[in-house]
């Protein structure tokens, strides 16, 4: 029988991390790349599971006895923080959000996990290391990439560092002395405008094998929420997508072909809490974008206070549906677990 539980966190292997002054003039910590659960589910949790960081040592093999919660949502930020509970208890006790599972998010692997899903693009990706200024080309070339790309470091799970490269004249706000050193994604853009002319994203969240529509944008150009009168993130554009996404979600039952997608993504990534973002050119036909697990689903995030009560029902689901997969694992119930340990697929995927 399974003891308590434990909150698995820890901070970035870089051991930086970002500082920002709070409403009440204090200093606060922006953790990046974690699951974000809501505040009463991480009340609950709290009553039978401790809170253990993760620190360059041996962690009691006690754990083992243990079910886990596992917060770390980035395999690039927390590599060995997720590779030693992997390496120790990745096969001894049931792992919500399993280290393998999230290392099978990183961009660069998509077209090896995700592909050959029909009804499913999933553009290139290189993983590279900037060691001097021409890298940027050099990859480009020896990928076989054509115009235009899109260039962002690793560990960044929004929009900040995106850069789109439509000519060979724009790699130079790359090539600067801040790039090198870092590592960086080149992802192949794929244009997903749809036969009315329009740019749809949408964002899936999963949690175990269940799933629903949490985010559906309409925009005028392809980076949904830049801003502009026709996108997600202006004054009216947030009524707008918030009518469509609700009009959306009565009738996901019958999205088939993206239920049907879905799916076979669950079944190639076995996590228990995640999110992806996708392109829609017709309801039969998407693109890939990313999937990770550190999407905020379960909580507002820049929803402005007059529409939290139209989206309380889309929070409350994703809520009861988390407590039911808290619930299964308390009971020792878990995902599948990846065959390859994370040390073993970053070995192959260097």
């Amino acid at each position: 029988m399974l003891e308590d539980g434990l909150i698995w966190k820890g901070i970035p292997d870089s051991a930086k991390l970002d500082v920002f002054l709070g409403n009440d003039g204090s200093p606060r910590i922006r953790w990046s790349n974690r699951s974000v659960l809501p505040a009463p589910v991480l009340s609950d949790l709290a009553i039978d599971a401790d809170e253990y960081w993760f620190a360059d040592r041996d962690f009691a093999a006690s754990f083992a006895d243990r079910w886990i919660v596992n917060t770390l949502a980035d395999i690039d930020e927390y590599r060995d923080s997720l590779a030693q509970l992997d390496a120790i208890l990745g096969e001894k006790c049931p792992i919500w959000n399993h280290p393998r599972a999230v290392a099978l998010t990183r961009r660069d692997l998509a077209p090896k996990v995700f592909g050959g899903i029909e009804g499913l693009e999933v553009p290139r990706v290189a993983r590279f290391a900037v060691a001097h200024t021409d890298a940027f080309r050099e990859v480009f070339e020896r990928e076989g990439f054509t115009y235009p790309v899109l260039v962002r470091p690793v560990s960044s799970q929004t929009g900040i560092g995106l850069v789109k490269v439509s000519s060979a004249a724009d790699w130079d706000p790359l090539e600067q002395f801040p790039s090198l050193g870092r590592i960086f994604f080149m992802t192949q853009f794929v244009d997903f405008k749809d036969e009315r002319g329009r740019y749809v994203k949408i964002r899936v969240c999963f949690v175990d094998d269940t799933i629903s529509l949490r985010e559906y944008g309409v925009s005028g150009g392809w980076q949904i929420g830049s801003g502009g009168a026709t996108s997600p993130s202006s004054g009216a554009g947030v009524t707008r997508s918030i009518d469509q996404l609700l009009e959306r979600m009565r009738d996901f039952h019958n999205w088939m072909e993206l239920r049907a997608i879905c799916g076979e993504m669950i079944r190639r990534c076995p996590l228990n809490f995640w999110g992806a973002d996708l392109g829609v050119r017709s309801d039969r036909s998407f693109v890939f974008f990313e999937a990770n697990a550190a999407m905020t689903m379960a909580v507002p995030s820049n929803v402005p206070k007059k529409h939290l009560g139209r989206m309380e029902p889309v929070y409350k689901n994703i809520e009861q549906r988390l407590r039911a997969s808290f619930a299964k694992l308390k009971e020792g119930k878990a995902m599948p677990v990846p065959t390859l340990s994370v040390r073993e697929m970053l070995a192959r995927n260097p």
